[in-house]
C-alpha cells in the first residue's frame, strides 16, 4: 500500500466521533463497514510505517501521523477491528 492509496481508503470508509471520550477527541471506523481483505492491508500499513508510542503510560499503539494520527485499538495489529484517527494537531 502506498501512502496515497492509504489516504485514498481514509477517505472512502465512515468515521463515527467517539462521543464517550470529549477529552480525547477522536474517530473510529470498523472492519464490519469494510472490505476485510483492505482492512488487513491497512492495518498492517499503520503497524509497518507507524511510530511504536505508548499513550498515558497504559497503552502501547504504532501510531501513524500526518494531518490526522491513526492507530489500531489493539496491540496486534491482526487481531484490530477498530481503526480510530483523531487530528494530529489534538494529539499534543
Amino acid at each position: 500500500m502506498t501512502p496515497e492509496q492509504f489516504i485514498e481508503w481514509t477517505t472512502s470508509v465512515p468515521w463515527t466521533f467517539a462521543k464517550t471520550m470529549p477529552k480525547d477527541p477522536h474517530w473510529w471506523t470498523t472492519i464490519k463497514t469494510c472490505n476485510h481483505v483492505l482492512w488487513r492491508i491497512v492495518t498492517l500499513y499503520i503497524e509497518q510505517n507507524g511510530q511504536e508510542v505508548t499513550y498515558k503510560g497504559r497503552y502501547y499503539h504504532a501510531y501513524l501521523s500526518g494531518e490526522y494520527r491513526y492507530w489500531t485499538m489493539e496491540n496486534d495489529y491482526r487481531d484490530s477491528v477498530l481503526i480510530n484517527r483523531a487530528l494530529e494537531a489534538d494529539c499534543k
